[in-house]
């Protein structure tokens, strides 16, 4: 046998010989799935039913069962049960979640029968997103590119309220023409239904007495010993500066990071970064805004990033 060449014509003969003795009334054994093999989908829902914690989900033809073990969310991150997932009737679109996108993965428990076990999964009803500027905003209605902007109500997929670049909140008839939004969604009834929106724009200044900053993002190259972090505030004329965040006892401080000053602010876009470098390894850090020596504003904690 060490003599023979296994080359592809010896692998097709050995094919047409097995495809000819299965003639014959040979049956190969089912094969067991490996325990824990994993599968993965991504594709058109056209079925849900079930309730509490268990059911099934048809999509692209497979049914995926859903157990307790499983969980499930919407895009905007809720948790949904069984009977939220199939109840339908989401704003402006009447079948829900079905028709959408099922996003997920779990175990192949059995191949006889085929029994497919969710582990995880997202159910998007669909993956509509516009980027662009307010065009329009009648009575705190937001038109971005003219489309309409439609805040979800629903639980399931909530808007949280608009929030500037530097975090604080909003009514939309405080958001000028002309600011830079994206939304995503999904598009029912003529319009974007929202779960998430984003605004490139501060309110707030010195004028009014309402100062706002926030981190957008923080990294710390241990390398380096360089801390690097960007984000927003709402007054070019104040400077912002990072502090480190301390427990200790039930006790919260902000104790200055040794190495960092505080930054200007660009008066063009709001936004402020720190780039520096000799800095001991920091976990959790604020960001805080200056009027002199007082602090008139300060971010939540925010967790740095470690890049290695």
């Amino acid at each position: 046998m060490s003599d023979i060449q296994f080359n592809r014509r010896t692998v097709l003969k050995l094919a047409g010989a097995a495809a000819l003795t299965s003639g014959l009334g040979f049956t190969a054994a089912a094969q067991e799935v490996p325990a824990g093999t994993e599968f993965e989908v991504e594709g058109p829902i056209s079925s849900i039913s079930g309730s509490g914690n268990t059911g099934t989900i048809v999509a692209m033809g497979m049914t995926l069962d859903v157990r307790a073990s499983s969980t499930l969310t919407s895009p905007s991150g809720a948790v949904l049960s069984m009977d939220q997932a199939s109840a339908g009737n989401l704003p402006n679109r009447p079948e829900g979640f079905v028709g959408g996108t099922f996003k997920g993965s779990g175990t192949i428990e059995s191949t006889d029968p085929l029994t497919l076990v969710v582990g995880s999964a997202v159910l998007e009803p669909a993956e509509n997103v516009v980027f662009g500027v307010v065009t329009d905003n009648t009575g705190g209605v937001l038109h971005v590119n003219g489309v309409q902007f439609d805040p979800i109500d629903d639980p399931r997929m909530a808007f949280p309220g608009y929030t500037d670049a530097a975090g604080a909140s909003l009514t939309p008839d405080q958001v000028p023409l002309g600011t830079i939004v994206s939304g995503e969604g999904y598009y029912a009834g003529g319009v974007l239904n929202i779960f998430i929106a984003e605004l490139d724009f501060v309110a707030g200044s010195g004028e009014t007495g309402d100062f706002n900053v926030s981190i957008a993002r923080a990294e710390y190259r241990p390398d380096k010993n360089e801390l690097r972090a960007r984000g927003a505030a709402s007054d070019s004329d104040l400077e912002v500066g990072l502090a480190r965040v301390e427990e200790s006892g039930g006790v919260t401080t902000y104790e200055p990071i040794e190495g960092v000053g505080t930054v200007g602010i660009a008066p063009e876009d709001n936004s402020w970064n720190v780039d520096s470098e000799g800095v001991d390894a920091v976990d959790v850090i604020v960001a805080q805004l200056f009027d002199g020596d007082t602090v008139v504003a300060q971010s939540a904690p925010f967790a740095v990033e470690i890049d290695d």
